[in-house]
């Protein structure tokens, strides 16, 4: 069996379940769905303009188109064969329905309570000290990497699409910094561009050629990380005009406030349009920001403050203006800049359209 969304093979688990090695979705029967599932509500889709129908996957068992089926009130959705009655949900689900079980399990602890115990436990949460969990958080050890390389580490992100635009991104920067290094006509001498050049086509190839193997490896990076972020819950075929649309203006800003004959090259600049772009297309999302010098590393635990996205956002612009008027040489801060503000605007009017 394959999984419908990466056809991988699905591996089996101890617990019996068909899962996918790549993203985590599970393929279960009707049995062990209902033992996931619990008391929540699973009942078929009806909104036909819901974005479960913008693509059917097909069941790993039969190949059957299956139906979504809507958790509770919540924009999350399981695939269920109309076949063999089997069920597919992605790791994303998965979470939602574990979580909304546990709710439910609590709601009813708390009605078995006589009002004599509600009183009192009521009293005894009120005096409670404010949860460690609610601004510190652990970093995984993946996350502790990310984080002491200078790259965001997001927390709460929701959507599960496929960051297909972002691939093809880190692919054309990729291919093209490896052609430029067997022959010149593709390097990022001829191919980035001056403000003494004006209105050249090296205007919009610039944003795709890279100086050196850290230029290229860090804005891959970020590319990745920042480009899965956005294209969870933002339409392909936008994104990618959008995308080479601010390149091209963060390169063109950034040569106003260069010197004439200084080249201009790399994707930072529509880099960081995403940053800002993410903090309305992601409003729940949060980022973990790791102290200096790993000061809340505890009993072997690398602890890092959470803060919401949209701060963290406001923290990097006053970052890279104190760095631009610090006046840092190598690196185009103005596009940095111009980036976040135009990420920024089209994220509040996407989010004036979009309900989140």
């Amino acid at each position: 069996m394959q999984c419908p969304e990466h056809r991988r093979e699905l591996v089996q688990r101890a617990t019996g379940e068909q899962e996918c090695p790549f993203c985590r979705g599970a393929f279960v029967d009707d049995e062990a769905f209902r033992a996931l599932a619990g008391p929540v509500p699973v009942a078929s889709e009806t909104r036909d303009a819901s974005p479960a129908f913008a693509r059917l996957r097909p069941c790993p068992s039969c190949g059957v188109p299956m139906v979504p089926h809507r958790i509770g009130q919540l924009e999350q959705w399981v695939g269920v064969c109309p076949g063999c009655g089997g069920r597919w949900v992605t790791a994303e689900a998965k979470r939602s329905l574990t979580t909304q079980a546990a709710k439910a399990a609590r709601e009813k602890a708390w009605k078995s309570f006589t009002p004599d115990e509600r009183a009192a436990m009521a009293k005894e949460l009120a005096t409670h000290d404010r949860p460690e969990d609610e601004l510190v958080t652990e970093l995984t050890a993946r996350e502790t990497v990310k984080a002491v390389v200078g790259m965001p580490v997001v927390a709460g992100a929701k959507g599960e699409a496929l960051p297909l635009v972002t691939m093809a991104a880190m692919l054309l920067c990729a291919g093209l910094f490896g052609m430029g290094q067997v022959d010149d006509a593709f390097g990022f001498d001829a191919l980035a561009w001056r403000a003494s050049d004006g209105f050249d086509v090296r205007l919009a190839s610039a944003m795709w050629v890279h100086a050196g193997w850290g230029h290229l490896l860090g804005n891959l990076l970020f590319l990745w990380t920042l480009g899965e972020l956005v294209e969870r819950r933002f339409p392909h075929a936008l994104l990618a005009g959008w995308f080479v649309g601010v390149g091209v203006a963060s390169t063109f800003v950034q040569g106003l406030a260069s010197a004439p004959h200084t080249l201009i090259g790399g994707a930072s600049g529509a880099i960081f349009g995403l940053l800002g772009l993410a903090a309305f297309v992601q409003p729940g999302a949060s980022l973990k920001v790791l102290p200096p010098g790993l000061s809340l590393l505890t009993a072997g635990r690398v602890l890092a403050i959470k803060v919401p996205l949209w701060l963290g956002v406001v923290g990097y612009f006053a970052l890279q203006l104190f760095e631009w008027r610090l006046g840092s040489p190598g690196v185009a801060w103005v596009a940095h800049l111009t980036g976040l503000v135009l990420g920024g605007v089209t994220g509040f009017l996407w989010s004036q359209r979009t309900p989140n």
